[in-house]
């Protein structure tokens, strides 16, 4: 695992994002010595299901914003 100091991770940052995409390896941010954060690659399973309902079609009825009788009389005094 790669190891980098908070500073040099803030200035290259973009480089590391790339690094870690093509090698599938962690990266290890420390300051002062500690680690403080880890930078690691997302499984492509996980990233692609994230928002699994986009592949879903949605389809509004023709009377979506027609009001409902029994709402409207509901509101009445």
């Amino acid at each position: 695992m790669k190891t980098v100091s908070v500073s040099q991770a803030r200035n290259t940052l973009p480089q590391l994002l790339d690094q870690v995409l093509a090698s599938h390896q962690q990266v290890l941010i420390v300051r002062y010595g500690r680690p403080v954060a880890r930078i690691a690659p997302i499984d492509s399973e996980q990233g692609a299901d994230a928002y699994p309902l986009r592949k879903v079609r949605i389809e509004m009825d023709a009377d979506f914003n027609v009001p409902m009788p029994e709402l409207w009389s509901a509101n009445r005094p």
